[in-house]
């Protein structure tokens, strides 16, 4: 009956995924035409010739590039297939886990499936999945590693499922950390060889990187960590993110987010009411366990959201709202462990008591259950590729010629599709860009504003680009307008535009 029970969580969390078909978001496409250059020869590289690592995700990317030099199908696709496939994985490593804890804590069967089931239908993992994010793989990653130490006591694999997730996501490092702390202070025999193990799964890219590119860290976390082109910071709407965890569990989607009078921020202060005790009473049920390792499940959560809270705190650096997905699992957990320690602990109180405990704890996790699904429209996510770039370069395609250089603040779309050289004027994969930030006052209207002087120096064919970034920047030069024509425009609202313009150089323009 359990093999039957988990087949159709998984059968049902792979429906929700592959049902929607892929939905890529702008930054996923940033990772796919660095696999279509490292299949098609040219290297790892996003332009051509420019050793500049601009994915923040060198395992995805190889993974993909992978499987893509195999099976040449669409690139959105075969991420989705990956990404439906790792979470796949993520729910049964679930189940598994929560059936041996819940196990010792002598809790009734049927607990066990809770976390998979929640965790196959959560908005916050269905998104990224369908988005072509690596976030999926690295959840898988994270999660692999939980379970080799916990439920295999393999402290070697449980390195080295960390050393991976940190190369697949520079956040790996938190649970790399834990991992090695908690083998150095409870299994110091075996600290060494951890070690080594980790090393010996960084290191190769680390020199490679470092011989490569000039640096192992990707120029893309340089950019966001000083984030000089953000204009305007609020740590509360940064963090709101992660808030926005408490949203899946239990009644998030069914009653929506409230907002101050301002209408800044969000206020999930009822969610947080109902969540954050369920978190730290799992937190103490975990205790209970005379093995420190299942500690681990709310240091890594809880190191993760703070480390993250502290860097956008230091630095004017914001987050997207993929960086949360990989803590749900964990969170999910927590959650599961909470409510089977309320559920033991009825067998303390008077009989009727008792019951209506009983019936509390099934009812959270049954309205846990229809929120998930509130987060739907008939099993379709809410989420939708934006599209308008992919539109802007097939206007463009009859005018583009070899060698023509396109500069634009949103790359991802805009360069896979055009396969043209392309000038990022955020400099996540254009160094040279951060030299004209931070933009001069005068100039700034919102984040990813593009500094003129950018522009008249390097003199890109083209500029792309929604006019929020521009509004007090290049259309106030007179100098751009005397040297750009506006090509084309169409109507567009994203980050308070009107429009999303293509701009040709006066002179790219009289070759044509």
């Amino acid at each position: 009956l359990e093999a039957i029970v988990l087949g159709f969580i998984v059968f049902l969390g792979c429906l929700f995924r592959l049902i929607n078909g892929p939905r890529t978001i702008d930054d996923a496409y940033i990772t796919y035409r660095y696999v279509e250059n490292i299949v098609n020869g040219n290297g790892f590289v996003y332009n051509a010739g420019e050793h500049v690592l601009g994915t923040t995700t060198p395992l995805y990317t190889i993974l993909l590039s992978l499987l893509y030099f195999i099976i040449r199908i669409d690139l959105p696709w075969l991420s989705l297939i990956i990404n439906t496939l790792a979470d796949a994985v993520t729910i049964v490593l679930l189940w598994r886990i929560s059936n041996q804890l819940l196990a010792r804590l002598k809790v009734p069967k049927g607990f066990e499936f809770a976390p998979s089931l929640l965790f196959s239908m959560a908005v916050l993992s269905t998104n990224w999945c369908i988005g072509g994010m690596e976030t999926s793989v690295f959840s898988l990653i994270l999660i692999s590693g939980l379970y080799f130490l916990t439920l295999r006591n393999k402290e070697v694999f449980a390195t080295v499922a960390a050393g991976l997730a940190f190369l697949c996501r520079p956040e790996g490092i938190v649970l790399l950390g834990l991992v090695l702390g908690y083998i150095l202070v409870f299994q110091k025999k075996k600290f060494i060889r951890a070690l080594l193990a980790a090393i010996i799964v960084i290191a190769p890219w680390l020199l490679f990187a470092t011989f490569y590119f000039g640096n192992p860290i990707p120029q893309s976390v340089l950019a966001k960590t000083s984030a000089i082109y953000v204009v305007e910071n609020n740590f509360f709407d940064n963090f709101s993110y992660f808030l926005e965890l408490l949203i899946d569990n239990p009644i998030g989607h069914l009653i929506g987010i409230y907002y101050f009078p301002n209408g800044k921020g969000t206020v999930l202060v009822f969610l947080t009411v109902i969540n954050i005790p369920l978190f730290v009473y799992g937190t103490l049920t975990l205790f209970k366990l005379i093995d420190r390792k299942y500690l681990l499940i709310p240091g890594f959560a809880f190191a993760f959201i703070g480390i993250y809270a502290l860097s956008i705190y230091k630095t004017p650096a914001f987050l997207f709202p993929w960086y949360t997905g990989p803590v749900v699992p964990w969170l999910l957990l927590l959650l599961n462990f909470g409510l089977a320690g309320i559920w033991k602990q009825h067998q303390k109180l008077p009989k009727f008591t008792g019951k209506i405990v009983h019936v509390l704890v099934v009812l959270f996790i049954i309205i846990a259950v229809i929120n998930q699904l509130h987060g739907y429209n008939n099993g379709r996510s809410y989420m939708t590729s934006r599209g308008y770039y992919e539109q802007a370069v097939n206007f463009l395609q009859p005018y583009l010629k070899k060698g023509d250089v396109i500069a634009a603040a949103e790359i991802g779309e805009l360069g896979y599709f055009s396969h043209a050289r392309i000038i990022d004027t955020v400099g996540l994969v254009s160094p040279e860009a951060l030299n004209f930030y931070p933009v001069p006052e005068n100039e700034r209207w919102t984040n990813n504003t593009i500094p003129t002087k950018l522009i008249m120096k390097y003199s890109p064919d083209y500029v792309i680009s929604l006019d929020a970034f521009m509004k007090n920047s290049l259309l106030k030069s007179p100098e751009f307008l005397n040297d750009y024509t506006l090509l084309k425009s169409w109507p567009n609202q994203e980050f308070g535009s009107t429009n999303l313009d293509i701009y040709i150089r006066n002179s790219s323009a009289n070759k044509k």
